[in-house]
C-alpha cells in the first residue's frame, strides 16, 4: 500500500468528522456553524483523487448545504446546491431528497410551476412521499397569480390574498373598492385627508396646507418659511385668542400643522397643549380628532429626535397608543360612517406595535382590522405589514406586501415613504442573493433623494439636519449593514471576490451619506463648480451657456451660466418661470453634448432663426458676451451641463481610479453599527478597487458601547485647567487614565490595519458622530510611552473621500504654491459679563508680537470687532487669496438658533463700551452665509473650535463647520480648551514651515512634532487638542 493512499484515507476521514461535526450542529439547529463544517469537508475534497468517492461525498455534502441554507430562508443558495446534487450523483435517495428541498425552495420564492414539477419528480422516485404530497397540497393553496408583476390586477389580486392569510387565528374583515382616493392634501392617507377637509373649509388655508405639504415632501424647508414671513402666516397667540371659539381651535390645528411639517414640532405640541382643555370641552368631533392625531405625530418626532440621540423614549410610545386609542374610540362612536378614518388609525396603531416589536399586540390590531378602500392605494399599510413579515423572516407574505406596496408607492410621490420601499426592496434582494437588484434599489434611492431633498434645502439647515441625522443617515447605515452582511455571507460560501465586491459598494454607501451631509452647501457646491469648470477645455471665442433656475427649487428666477475658456460667470435674465416649462421654451436651441466640445451655434444665426429666444434668453446676456469676445455658443441643458460637460473629466478619472497620491491614504471609520451592535466598520482605501475592509468588535475588547463612549468623552474633554480643583492624588489618576486609554484606542482603532499601512506616510481619516473626537494624533504606539501615532504619520481629517477627490482633482500632481495674505484677528478686552461669568479678563495679543519677533509677514486685526470681522468677511468675494487666523475666545455651545440640529460655536470679539454682550458675538451660522472660498486656510487657534453642541452622522456642528460651509476648504481646529503660550507656539511654527514650502499638512505635522519634544508642552494634553481638517496638500506662500 503506498503512502498517497494512506494520505488519501487519512485525508477521507478528515472530510467524514467534518461533516459528522455538521450533522450535530444541525441537530442543534446551529445551521450557519453546520455550514462552516461542511464548507471545510468541500475543501479537504480538491485532495481526494478517487473521482467516484469524490462525486459521492461532494453530492452529500451539498445536500446538507442546500439542507442548512432552506432552513435559514437562503432560498436561491439553497437551489444552487440542488442543481449540483442533481449533476453530481444517479442515487435515488439523494435524488429524492435534493428534489423535495429545491421544490421547497421554489414555492417560497413563488416559483409554484418549478415547485410542483419538483415535488412531482419526487413522486415518481417514492410515490408515497408524505411531504412531496404535502408540498403539492400547500401549492395548490397558494393561488397563482396570472397577472404580470407591477400590473394593478397583480397588486389587487395579491392584496386579496394577503388579507385572507394576514392573521392565522381569525379572518380579517375588508370592505375594498377599485375607486382610487381623490386625495384634496397630497402625502396624507386618505382618511387623514377626509379629515382635514372637513376642519378647513377656508380655501386660503386649505391652499396654504397644500403647498406647506408639497413644498416640505420634497425637502423645501427655507423655502417654506420664507414662502410664511412673506405671507405673514406666524402663530401670534393673542390674536389668536380674539377669534371666536371654533376659529381659535381651527387656527391653532392650521398652525400646529405648519410647524410640524417645518419640523418645528416641539412649538407645535407647545401651541397644542396650551389649548388642551378647549379641545376637550369646546371643540368640534373632527377638530377634536385632528388635535389627537397632530399630537401623536408631534410625539413621534421627538421620539425619533430623543432615540436618536440615545435617550430613553418609552414614556412617548405608551402616549401615543393612548392617544390613538381616544381617536378610534371617538370615530366609532361619533363619526361610524368615517371609515377611512378608522382605518387609518388602526394603520397607525399597528405601525406602533410593530416598532416595539410586540407581536401579540400586531396579531391582535390586524384581526380587529377593518380594511377599506382601494387596496393597491394603501402604501402605508402594506409597508408596515412588510416590515412585520420581515421582522417574522415569513419572506413569502413580505415580498407579497411589497408587491402590493410598489404599485401605488411610486406615483404618491411621497419621497420619505418611497426610500422607505427602497430600502424594503433591497433587503428582499439581498434574502435572495440578487446582487444587482440590491444595488439598484440603493442607487433609485440615491437618485431620488439628489432630486427632491438635496436639491431644496442647505445642509446646515436645522430641519435638514434633524431629517439627516434621524432618516436619511438611518436608512444608508441599513444598506451598508447588509452590504457587509451580504459579504459575510459571500466569504462563508468562498466567494471572495463576490465579498470584496460588497465591502466596495458598503465604502461607497457610507461615502455618500456623509458625503451629503454636506453636499448641499452653496458655497462648496461654487468651490466644486470651480475646480470642475478648470478641467473643461474650451476654444477660444467659443462658451457653454446653461440656463437654471436661481438656489434649489424648482422654479424661481432663471440664470444664465457662461463656462468659456478664461472664465466662468452667472448674468441674470429677469425670467421667471419653472424647470418644466424652461426646458419646453429651450427645447429648439438645446443642443446635445460630444467629446470633442465644438461649438455650432452662432448668436446671430439664432437671432435669425428664433427671435423670440433669442430676446428671452440671450439679449440679456448679449453685452456680456460681447465684451469677453464670445461668438459661438452651445446651448445645454443643465444636466448635461453638470454631468456632461463638468463631469466627464471627473468621470473618465473616477472610472479609472480614485485620485490618491502615493504613500496616502484615506481612513474611514464608519459608526453605522456602533450603537446597536457595538461595532465599528473599518475602510483602509489605496484606490477605487483597492479598499481593505476590517470590522472591530468591542466585545472582543470586553467593552461595552457605553463604556467605549465615554471613554471618548473623557478624551475629548481634557483635564480642564487639571490641576486647579484637583488633588494631586486625583490628577495623578487621570493622566494614568488617559495614557491606558491612549493606548487601547490604538489597539481598538489602528491595530488591526496596521498591516495594510506598511509603505504608508500620510492618512486622512474620515470618522462619524463620537469618533471624530478620539485625539488620533496623541495615540500611543508603544508601550514606553515615547511614540504616538503622530510620529508615524502626517494625519488631518476630511469631510468624506467623495469631497475631498474633488479638491484633489486639479491640484494633485501639481504644484499648488498660492500666495496669501495672513490676516491675524485677536481681541484685547470682552464684554464685562464674559470677565466676570467666564474670567476672561485676560488679553490675547501676544500672538501678534510673537509673529512680529518671528518676521513672518501678517496683517495685525488687534482688536478685532464683531464689525472689523464681518467687514473682512464680506470682501473676500474676488479678492486676492488669503490666511484667515483667529487666537480670540470662543464658545463651541452658544447658537443662535436655538436648536438640538443647529449649527453651534460663536467667537467673543472686542468690546467697546456702551455695546451689548450680543454685539460682540460672532455665531458660527453668520460665518456660513458669507463666500470665503478664496480664503485657503482658517486657522481657528482658539478653545474647541472643532466642537458643537451637537453631532450629525457627518461629524459635528461647531465653529469649524461654518468655515467649511462657507467654501474654505482647509481648517486647523481644536478639540479642547488650549493655554495660550501653546497657541503662541503653534502659530509661529506652522507659518516658518509654511513659508518653507512645506505644505499645509507637512507643516501642521513637523509643528506638533516639534511641540512634543519642547519640555514645557511634551505630555499631549498641550499639542493634542489640534487637529486638521480638510485638504492638506497645498503650499501656501505668506505674502506682504
Amino acid at each position: 500500500m503506498t503512502s498517497t493512499t494512506l494520505n488519501e484515507r487519512d485525508i477521507i476521514d478528515t472530510i467524514i468528522k467534518f461533516k459528522d461535526n455538521g450533522n450535530k450542529f444541525v441537530k442543534a439547529e446551529q445551521y450557519d456553524d453546520a455550514i462552516d463544517e461542511y464548507d471545510k469537508a468541500v475543501q479537504k475534497l480538491q485532495f481526494v483523487t478517487h473521482e467516484g468517492q469524490c462525486a459521492g461525498l461532494n453530492a452529500v455534502l451539498y445536500l446538507n448545504l442546500a439542507y442548512c441554507n432552506l432552513k435559514l430562508q437562503r432560498y436561491v443558495t439553497c437551489i444552487s446546491f440542488c442543481d449540483d446534487v442533481l449533476k453530481l450523483t444517479d442515487d435515488k435517495n439523494i435524488r429524492e431528497k435534493c428534489l423535495y428541498r429545491r421544490g421547497e425552495a421554489n414555492r417560497c420564492l413563488m416559483h409554484i410551476d418549478r415547485a410542483l414539477q419538483d415535488f412531482r419528480a419526487v413522486l415518481e422516485i417514492t410515490s408515497t412521499n408524505r411531504d412531496a404530497l404535502d408540498g403539492i397540497a400547500r401549492c395548490k393553496t397558494i393561488q397563482i397569480i396570472p397577472f404580470e408583476n407591477g400590473t394593478a390586477e397583480y397588486a389587487e389580486v395579491s392584496a386579496h390574498g394577503l388579507l385572507s392569510t394576514l392573521c392565522c387565528y381569525n379572518r380579517l374583515e375588508y370592505i375594498t373598492s377599485n375607486v382610487p382616493p381623490d386625495l384634496m392634501f397630497p402625502f396624507v392617507s386618505e382618511g387623514l385627508s377626509l379629515l382635514m377637509e372637513m376642519v378647513f373649509d377656508d380655501d386660503l388655508k386649505s391652499g396654504t396646507l397644500i403647498n406647506v405639504l408639497e413644498a416640505t415632501n420634497f425637502g423645501a424647508f427655507s423655502r417654506t418659511e420664507k414662502m410664511l414671513l412673506e405671507h405673514n402666516i406666524i402663530y401670534d397667540e393673542n390674536i389668536t385668542n380674539q377669534l371666536c371659539n371654533e376659529m381659535v381651535l381651527t387656527e391653532v390645528l392650521f398652525h400646529a400643522i405648519i410647524l410640524r411639517r417645518v419640523l418645528k414640532y416641539r412649538k407645535a405640541l407647545e401651541i397644542l397643549e396650551s389649548k388642551k382643555e378647549q379641545f376637550s370641552t369646546s371643540s368640534t368631533i373632527p377638530q377634536r380628532l385632528l388635535f389627537l392625531l397632530e399630537k401623536c405625530f408631534c410625539l413621534k418626532l421627538i421620539r425619533l429626535e430623543e432615540s436618536t440621540n440615545g435617550k430613553d423614549s418609552t414614556i412617548h410610545s405608551i402616549c401615543i397608543i393612548d392617544l390613538l386609542r381616544e381617536a378610534t374610540k371617538i370615530c366609532q362612536t361619533e363619526l361610524n360612517t368615517f371609515k377611512e378614518l378608522v382605518f387609518d388609525i388602526q394603520t397607525l396603531i399597528i405601525e406602533e406595535y410593530i416598532q416595539q416589536k410586540q407581536r401579540s399586540m400586531v396579531y391582535e390590531e390586524l384581526s380587529r382590522l377593518v380594511y377599506i378602500g382601494n387596496p393597491i392605494f394603501q402604501t402605508h399599510f402594506w409597508l408596515q405589514i412588510a416590515k412585520d413579515q420581515l421582522s417574522e423572516k415569513r419572506m413569502l407574505e413580505f415580498i407579497a406586501c411589497l408587491a402590493v406596496a410598489g404599485y401605488a408607492v411610486l406615483n404618491d410621490d411621497n419621497v420619505l415613504q418611497i426610500c422607505d420601499y427602497y430600502l424594503l426592496s433591497a433587503k428582499a434582494h439581498l434574502y435572495e442573493g440578487d446582487y444587482d437588484g440590491f444595488v439598484g434599489c440603493r442607487e433609485k434611492g440615491d437618485k431620488l433623494l439628489t432630486e427632491t431633498l438635496f436639491k431644496n434645502d442647505y445642509s446646515s439647515t436645522a430641519a435638514f439636519v434633524f431629517q439627516y441625522k434621524t432618516m436619511i443617515a438611518a436608512w444608508y447605515d441599513e444598506y451598508e449593514a447588509l452590504c457587509i452582511d451580504f459579504s459575510r455571507r459571500s466569504r462563508k460560501k468562498n466567494c471572495n471576490l463576490q465579498a470584496e465586491k460588497l465591502e466596495r459598494e458598503a465604502f461607497r454607501t457610507a461615502d455618500w451619506r456623509i458625503s451629503r451631509g454636506y453636499v448641499t452647501e452653496e458655497m462648496i457646491l461654487a468651490h466644486c463648480f470651480e475646480l470642475q469648470s478648470n478641467t473643461v477645455k474650451i476654444p477660444e471665442n467659443c462658451a457653454y451657456l446653461t440656463y437654471k433656475i436661481n438656489g434649489f427649487y424648482n422654479k424661481g428666477k432663471i440664470d444664465c451660466l457662461i463656462l468659456a475658456a478664461e472664465f466662468h460667470d452667472l448674468v441674470r435674465t429677469g425670467l421667471d418661470m419653472d424647470e418644466e416649462k424652461l426646458l419646453e421654451r429651450l427645447a429648439p436651441i438645446l443642443n446635445d453634448v460630444n467629446k470633442e466640445h465644438t461649438f455650432e451655434q452662432n448668436i446671430d444665426q439664432i437671432k435669425s432663426k428664433y427671435p423670440a429666444l433669442y430676446k428671452d434668453f440671450l439679449s440679456p446676456i448679449e453685452a456680456f458676451l460681447n465684451e469677453h469676445k464670445i461668438f459661438n455658443v452651445k446651448i445645454v441643458s443643465s444636466d448635461d451641463f453638470y454631468r456632461k460637460v463638468l463631469g466627464m473629466q471627473t468621470k473618465q478619472l473616477s472610472e479609472k481610479d480614485l485620485l490618491i497620491p502615493p504613500e496616502h491614504c484615506y481612513i474611514q471609520y464608519s459608526s453605522c453599527t456602533l450603537k446597536t451592535n457595538g461595532t465599528i466598520y473599518c475602510y483602509v482605501i489605496f484606490g477605487r478597487q483597492n479598499i481593505k475592509f476590517e470590522i472591530i468588535d468591542l466585545k472582543e475588547h470586553n467593552l461595552r458601547v457605553d463604556q467605549f463612549l465615554d471613554n471618548i468623552t473623557f478624551m475629548a474633554e481634557g483635564f480642564n485647567e487639571r490641576q486647579d480643583d484637583k488633588s494631586i492624588d486625583e490628577s495623578d489618576i487621570d493622566v494614568e487614565k488617559w495614557t491606558r486609554l491612549r493606548k487601547e484606542f490604538f489597539k481598538i482603532l489602528f491595530k488591526p490595519i496596521m498591516i495594510h499601512l506598511k509603505q504608508i506616510k500620510c492618512i486622512q481619516i474620515i470618522a462619524e458622530e463620537e469618533l471624530l473626537y478620539i485625539p488620533f494624533s496623541s495615540l500611543l504606539v508603544s508601550e514606553d510611552d515615547e511614540k504616538y501615532l503622530i510620529d508615524l504619520f502626517e494625519i488631518s481629517f476630511v469631510l468624506s473621500a467623495g469631497f475631498d477627490q474633488i479638491y484633489q482633482l486639479n491640484s494633485f500632481n501639481k504644484e499648488s504654491n498660492v500666495s496669501c495674505q495672513l490676516e491675524v484677528f485677536t481681541t484685547e478686552t470682552v464684554h464685562p459679563e464674559f470677565e466676570e461669568e467666564y474670567d476672561l479678563d485676560y488679553s490675547l495679543v501676544e500672538i501678534i508680537e510673537k509673529l512680529q519677533h518671528e518676521q513672518i509677514p501678517f496683517t495685525p486685526h488687534s482688536s478685532a470687532t464683531k464689525e472689523e470681522v464681518e467687514i473682512f468677511l464680506k470682501s473676500r468675494i474676488h479678492s486676492k487669496p488669503s490666511i484667515f487666523h483667529y487666537a480670540g475666545h470662543t464658545f463651541y455651545d452658544e447658537q443662535q438658533v436655538q436648536s438640538n440640529y443647529a449649527l453651534s460655536g460663536c467667537m467673543i470679539l472686542q468690546y467697546d463700551n456702551g455695546k451689548e454682550r450680543l454685539e460682540t458675538m460672532l455665531y458660527s451660522n453668520q460665518i456660513a452665509n458669507y463666500d470665503l472660498r478664496t480664503t485657503r486656510l482658517a486657522v481657528l487657534n482658539s478653545c474647541s473650535t472643532l466642537k458643537g453642541s451637537s453631532l450629525t452622522r457627518s461629524g459635528h456642528l461647531g465653529l469649524a463647520r461654518g468655515f467649511i460651509i462657507a467654501g474654505v476648504s482647509t481648517v486647523v481646529a481644536t478639540t479642547i480648551d488650549l493655554e495660550t503660550n501653546i497657541s503662541v507656539e503653534f502659530a509661529k511654527r506652522f507659518y516658518k514651515y509654511l513659508q518653507e514650502g512645506l505644505t499645509i499638512s507637512c507643516s501642521f505635522t513637523r509643528t506638533i512634532r516639534d511641540l512634543k519634544e519642547l519640555n514645557d508642552y511634551r505630555s499631549p494634553d498641550y499639542w493634542g487638542p489640534f487637529v486638521l481638517f480638510g485638504c492638506g496638500f497645498n503650499k501656501l506662500n505668506i505674502c506682504t
